[in-house]
């Protein structure tokens, strides 16, 4: 109960908190929530709440900023069939915004047919935005990838597709460069450009570009 009235408190404040002063550094992100959504989730039943929808994108708003302001270590396994190597890969978050962070607002929000899209505005403090020129370097290489989620399993298939996304990222950067698969990979990367999802056939498409550091890579044992 005292969660669900801290919830929709934030909501309230969020919402009525407006456009704030543009910044130099800051980071806007739009997202949308269908409130006629395929699948229902939970215990409600028909169209979603406006609170809710937008309880929904304040969640994913906090995903993906962080993903652009901190960003991620990963450990990543390619397929290998000849070896019966399962792919496997885990995205690891560097740290996260917090609920009820001032620096978050949302800008506006707008209604189209039954599609609720919200502006979310997030404004950089000195050391956030030092750690993203960082990542402007020559250290950092540049990739891009889309992934996909399943829409008939649930709104959280949007950050699945995200990830999905990553490490399509990863493998398309790796490919080129590496003619043998490795046997495991690890670095750090950054979503550098505010990720696009789309929705068509069933699926959740999310696009991402990031930026990313391999820290090491570990072949197979020739003997």
């Amino acid at each position: 109960m005292v969660k669900s009235l801290r919830l929709a408190v934030l909501l309230a404040l969020l919402a009525a908190r407006g456009v704030p002063a543009v910044e130099a550094e800051r980071v806007d992100l739009e997202l949308w929530c269908d409130l006629d959504p395929i699948v229902q989730e939970g215990s409600a039943a028909g169209s979603l709440s406006r609170e809710e929808a937008l309880r929904r994108l304040l969640e994913e708003a906090r995903t993906v900023l962080s993903g652009m302001i901190y960003g991620y270590s990963f450990v990543y396994t390619p397929s290998d069939e000849s070896r019966k190597v399962a792919e496997t890969f885990r995205l690891t978050a560097r740290a996260e915004i917090p609920w009820g962070d001032e620096r978050l607002s949302v800008a506006g929000t707008r209604l189209d047919s039954s599609r609720l899209y919200a502006l979310f505005r997030y404004k950089l403090d000195p050391e956030q935005e030092a750690w993203r020129t960082a990542w402007q370097s020559g250290a950092a290489s540049k990739a891009s990838g889309t992934g996909t989620g399943n829409v008939f399993l649930g709104y959280h298939e949007r950050t699945a597709a995200l990830y999905d996304a990553v490490k399509e990222a990863i493998r398309g950067y790796l490919r080129p460069g590496v003619p043998n698969k490795p046997r495991e990979v690890r670095g750090e990367l950054l979503l550098w450009e505010v990720p696009g999802t789309t929705m068509s056939s069933g699926e959740y498409r999310t696009r991402v570009v990031i930026r990313l550091r391999i820290a090491a890579l570990t072949p197979y044992r020739v003997y």
